[in-house]
């Protein structure tokens, strides 16, 4: 069974692109190869541009998007824009876990589904977090 999540990055003027990762949302999937392997903006907005995807990679060249499958709707597997958290939060994806870059904090931020409701409620993403 899949353990879905979203990844976003919120940029210094609030908003926020948000996609969608299928397989491996645990924090000791996607969010330790987050923190181990996407630990600069450029990173994450490199891999975030690719869209959704099945299966989140070491790097962009790994992640297994929908895009480079046959008969996907380029419109339906873009990332999502907003402009701001609390939006990109409200709408309810129907996932387990939600991850946030922050690019002024330069940190990633995680929650144990996406509606929150704000990014003060998120928690900081560290090795603790998949330890248990």
């Amino acid at each position: 069974m899949a353990t879905r999540s979203n990844i976003a990055i919120m940029h210094a003027d609030g908003s926020v692109v948000r996609i969608y990762a299928h397989w491996g949302g645990l924090p000791g999937e996607n969010g330790e190869i987050l923190l181990n392997n996407y630990s600069t903006t450029d990173k994450v907005e490199e891999m975030i541009e690719g869209g959704d995807m099945s299966t989140l990679g070491n790097t962009p060249e790994e992640c297994k998007y929908y895009k480079d499958r046959a008969n996907e709707d380029p419109e339906e597997i873009k990332p999502e824009r907003f402009s701001n958290i609390t939006d990109a939060l409200r709408r309810n994806s129907d996932t387990e876990f939600f991850y946030l870059w922050d690019v002024e904090a330069q940190r990633w931020f995680y929650s144990e589904d996406d509606r929150v409701g704000s990014r003060e409620k998120l928690m900081v993403l560290t090795p603790e977090a998949w330890a248990c």
